[in-house]
């Protein structure tokens, strides 16, 4: 990562990477001839960003940070032998494929992967996230899913339900946004190493976003008690909907302020330590962990079209008056023939004079 480098290199008064005119590379201590060949020096973007401060809190996190976080990727091709889990793709999800000169060439397919380490871990309450910015109409969508994995790190012990996956969205990270949060079964190591086994079927997000519409009502008229210390309003997915059972209940779903489905513009996946909650109640202790995200996708797509129409009117009567009057209407769905399902009208509008 380049910010390492310019912490451990850094010459003069440069302070960040926003005003960089050149780049040179040189190499010395060669003591014989050498023939170099150069490929192509390119800047990769990750796309995920470490956020720096509490999600719980919004405040700067301690530095040092006893709680180490690495930020990796793990996919097909460089981890299929992967110890003590191997990377699999989520039950389902087919790699996509490149037709070229008569050649089908499969391509890579890699989840996100968040871990855990460190002297201390993580402690309890206590999370931590990655995030990118996007600009999102969620509204004609009804599902929300990701597949999830969780392991432990080699010679660390993690029990089922202990370390919690979240997903926040929403106008921004502290002030205005929803939350999904989902205990997670962890993978045992040295199995068999199927697909079922590495992503299992209780990891998996499937969130009706409709809940999260009845989630927004429920906060809209709670009790100032109803709230924790940071403003934040949470229930069980039971809870928002009685016909969802409290056995099969693992969802926990949280809003603070009054976020928009119709201008998301954050984005954030993260872990939490999960231990001393209810309805688990498991023992508090600091954890360690690593956990995969994939496929975070919107599902459901609400393609159903909608109609206008324009009337125009003219009237004359003998010599005494000449009316006009014009009118349009169109309702929720309408769109050109070349507009996509995001770019059609979210609205009924009325028109007249």
């Amino acid at each position: 990562p380049i910010q390492d480098v310019l912490d451990q290199n850094r010459i003069g008064d440069l302070e960040d990477f926003k005003s960089i005119r050149f780049m040179r590379m040189f190499m010395t201590g060669f003591s014989n001839d050498i023939t170099l060949r150069f490929g192509t020096l390119d800047l990769v973007r990750g796309e995920w960003r470490r956020y720096t401060n509490s999600p719980e809190t919004g405040n700067p996190l301690p530095s040092p940070d006893p709680t180490t976080v690495d930020v990796l990727s793990v996919n097909i091709q460089e981890n299929l032998d992967r110890q003590p889990i191997p990377y699999r793709t989520p039950p389902g999800v087919e790699r996509e494929q490149l037709y070229n000169n008569n050649t089908v060439i499969n391509q890579n397919e890699q989840s996100l992967s968040l871990r855990i380490s460190g002297a201390e871990g993580l402690a309890q309450d206590e999370s931590r996230a990655v995030f990118k910015n996007i600009s999102m109409d969620m509204r004609q969508f009804k599902k929300i899913k990701m597949f999830l994995h969780a392991e432990a790190l080699v010679g660390e012990t993690l029990n089922d339900d202990e370390m919690a996956a979240f997903l926040r969205f929403g106008n921004d990270f502290t002030q205005n946004f929803y939350e999904v949060e989902l205990p997670l079964k962890v993978t045992p190591h040295n199995l068999s190493a199927t697909q079922e086994e590495i992503w299992p079927e209780q990891n998996n997000l499937d969130l009706p976003l409709d809940l999260l519409t009845k989630m927004k009502i429920l906060a809209m008229s709670a009790p100032p008690e109803d709230f924790n210390e940071q403003g934040v309003f949470s229930k069980f997915d039971y809870q928002i909907d009685p016909n969802i059972s409290a056995e099969n209940s693992r969802i926990k779903i949280s809003i603070k302020g009054n976020p928009n489905f119709g201008q998301v513009r954050t984005l954030m996946v993260g872990v939490r330590n999960n231990t001393g909650k209810m309805p688990q109640d498991l023992p508090v202790r600091n954890l360690t962990g690593e956990v995969w995200f994939n496929e975070l996708r919107l599902a459901g797509m609400d393609n159903k079209g909608g109609m206008a129409a324009i009337v125009s009117v003219d009237a004359n009567f003998a010599d005494f008056a000449n009316i006009s009057a014009t009118g349009r209407m169109s309702t929720i769905g309408f769109g050109a023939l070349e507009d996509g399902p995001n770019e059609r009208s979210r609205e009924d509008a009325q028109q007249y004079n």
